[in-house]
């Protein structure tokens, strides 16, 4: 969902262009980018979004002169063989974008953004022809249509991963910032006493441990990570966070932290569901011998992208 929701800035910027929508239908052999990827071009050729590492991007906009001079859907394909290095052929599909079309594609993901909800690609195909749809809450908008199609492929595009750091040290700020430049909400609970410029790209709330409108921002598709530098603080919100049904949930410091604080919980708090004591994470982030702040929070954002990409695929 990140990446489509990089297109609402680029759309608000260019509301008096014309745009083209690009998407990857199809792909043979290895590829950069996998299919339903996709970028917007306006007509001046400015555009936001990647199909490839930059190779592709050049011959879409080539082919891009045709789709803004006639206004119709065109079909190429890249052989990236013998021309790039992953060696595999890629089929984009280009579309004009009508302002009807545009408008109410911005309302769709703006909502399912606010509510926390992903959003259906379509792929359909007939006689080598594609088209391509998005659906939320049952609701379908067409950027062209195909007559009678032969097939469609259904993608879902989940809503956006989201990251809740419990913290008000500077290793805190770090890891906020790598999260959400690598594409996460990002949420940062500190002490009611932190001083902030209110310059973070990320959302900054303040609040004493088990905060209702901190424990809010907690969904099915959220990450918590809980690095306070506090044994007692960690394990207040460890009592309340355990209530939550989150898809991570990582204590920093050593095994041994980790496992005194499940101690602590077991013996200092009724804990309804003890088998979530199980999910608990610590050490966290991968095994890349980490040392400064910024090597830390590269290892942990690198492990929630593993566990959310599991958890997509577990989902599809």
């Amino acid at each position: 969902m990140f990446e489509l929701l990089r297109f609402l800035p680029f759309i608000a910027r260019n509301r008096q262009k014309r745009l083209v929508l690009a998407t990857i239908v199809a792909t043979k052999g290895s590829s950069y980018r996998k299919t339903g990827t996709q970028m917007i071009i306006a007509e001046d050729y400015r555009f936001v979004g990647q199909l490839s590492g930059g190779c592709v991007e050049k011959e879409v906009l080539r082919q891009c002169v045709y789709v803004f001079a006639d206004q119709a859907s065109r079909t190429f394909e890249y052989d990236g063989t013998y021309r790039m290095g992953c060696k595999g052929i890629i089929t984009v599909l280009l579309e004009p974008l009508s302002k009807t079309f545009i408008e109410d594609w911005r309302q769709l993901l703006s909502e399912s953004e606010a509510l926390r909800e992903g959003v259906r690609l379509l792929i359909s195909k007939e006689a080598g022809k594609f088209a391509v749809a998005f659906e939320a809450r049952g609701k379908q908008l067409h950027a062209s249509t195909l007559a009678s199609p032969e097939s469609t492929r259904e993608m879902i595009i989940p809503a956006r991963r989201k990251l809740l750091v419990i913290g008000s040290e500077a290793d805190a700020a770090v890891l906020c910032t790598t999260a959400h430049a690598t594409g996460f909400e990002v949420v940062r609970a500190v002490h009611q006493h932190f001083l902030s410029d209110g310059m973070e790209p990320y959302t900054v709330l303040s609040g004493s441990q088990g905060d209702p409108d901190i424990l809010q921002q907690i969904d099915r598709r959220t990450a918590i990570v809980l690095m306070t530098h506090s044994w007692s603080h960690d394990l207040i919100w460890l009592s309340h966070v355990l209530n939550h049904e989150v898809i991570y949930l990582g204590v920093m410091g050593p095994a041994q932290r980790k496992e005194e604080l499940v101690e602590a919980l077991i013996s200092t708090y009724d804990i309804s569901h003890p088998d979530l004591l199980d999910s608990i994470r610590g050490p966290i982030g991968l095994r890349i011998s980490s040392r400064t702040a910024e090597e830390i929070a590269i290892s942990v954002v690198a492990e929630l992208i593993q566990v959310f990409a599991q958890d997509e695929k577990r989902s599809l």
